[in-house]
């Protein structure tokens, strides 16, 4: 457990400024978004539409954005009771907050997972159990997903066969396949670790031999990939066999913070005196989440607003697309990358205090 406290201590990802930097990056892309669809769909494009201030809707909104941050905090701290982890809940609650910051402004929200990977272990969680927390909720969320591209893909064909020409069988076998080589690898990584070592092994050896890499950095890489497989095996096998009430509600609360996250636009969209049915809005978020988790730029800046604009528009008139764009982005990021910047920053500037103390 010392080597693993020092490698994190090492690696502190508190003491970088890298994370304000990508901060400033993602307002910068994030104001040029708007500023190109203010040019594209007319000077007159606020930011705001009036129906959202009317007191049902503001009323609404802010309920919402209780329970859309109270679930993603749920969704983590039952994952973490699941593992037999005791930790208050309103620390939990201060992660995901944090995450929320880091996720949105590091590319593939890479940074967020591993923020909380720190802050678990500084507060007495053992590195095993913090990893296997952090990756087991991220691959819930994408289990849905996987479960649920095919049948979108099935019944939002139309938006495919505009643009491209697609057999759908054979699109579908290659899904599936996907699917089954995706199964295959997590039941030998869960319950064959050893069998994905030779693998690794046979692999590391094969690029010695051809003077790709020095044996000492293969050495190195398989003393990191080893280490780190051995901890994620231990926490699923621990986080599947563990106390089936904690794992029904890690899905349960999984699937509604997904529900919450689909619903703004359901609000945003109804404010704005749009009637869109609700299937329809439910299949088209799920497509625009699963495009911005393979966005490149730091929180999807960009992307993320550019295929909402592209999939909303046979549904909302071409004046509101912008608005309403930014008023989703506004209600499921933007507040809680401000919030998470906050506890971030008290985060850092509490541990200096501690360090010159």
């Amino acid at each position: 457990m010392s080597r693993h406290k020092s490698r994190i201590d090492k690696d502190n990802p508190l003491n970088s400024r890298m994370y304000w930097i990508l901060f400033v990056f993602f307002i910068l892309v994030s104001g040029l978004v708007y500023f190109f669809l203010r040019q594209l769909f007319g000077e007159q494009v606020g930011f705001f539409s009036p129906g959202w201030f009317q007191f049902p809707v503001v009323l609404q909104l802010i309920l919402l954005l209780g329970i859309y941050f109270g679930l993603d905090t749920l969704r983590l701290f039952y994952i973490l009771k699941t593992l037999e982890v005791d930790i208050d809940f309103w620390y939990v609650f201060y992660l995901a907050l944090i995450n929320i910051f880091i996720s949105n402004v590091t590319p593939f929200a890479t940074g967020g997972g591993f923020v909380q990977l720190y802050l678990l272990h500084k507060k007495g969680v053992p590195l095993g159990k913090a990893t296997a927390a952090t990756s087991i909720r991220t691959l819930l969320a994408v289990l849905f997903f996987f479960l649920m591209i095919p049948i979108i893909v099935w019944k939002q064909g139309d938006l495919l066969r505009m643009h491209m020409k697609i057999d759908f069988r054979f699109f579908f076998f290659i899904i599936f396949f996907f699917y089954f080589l995706i199964g295959l690898l997590c039941y030998f990584i869960i319950y064959q670790p050893h069998g994905v070592k030779k693998t690794w092994y046979v692999i590391m050896q094969r690029l010695q031999k051809r003077k790709w890499i020095s044996e000492e950095k293969a050495k190195k890489m398989s003393r990191s990939f080893f280490r780190e497989l051995e901890q994620f095996s231990k926490g699923m096998r621990l986080f599947l066999y563990g106390n089936k009430k904690y794992i029904v509600l890690s899905f349960v609360t999984t699937l509604l913070f997904l529900v919450s996250l689909f619903s703004f636009s359901i609000l945003l969209t109804g404010g704005m005196g749009y009637n869109i049915p609700l299937s329809s809005i439910i299949r088209t978020e799920i497509l625009v989440t699963f495009i911005t988790y393979f966005a490149i730029t730091p929180g999807a800046a960009g992307i993320a607003e550019g295929s909402y604009v592209y999939l909303y528009g046979k549904y909302i008139a071409k004046n509101d697309l912008a608005v309403l764009a930014f008023g989703w982005r506004f209600f499921t990021i933007y507040i809680g990358v401000i919030l998470g910047a906050i506890c971030f920053y008290r985060e850092m500037i509490g541990r200096l205090f501690i360090r010159k103390k």
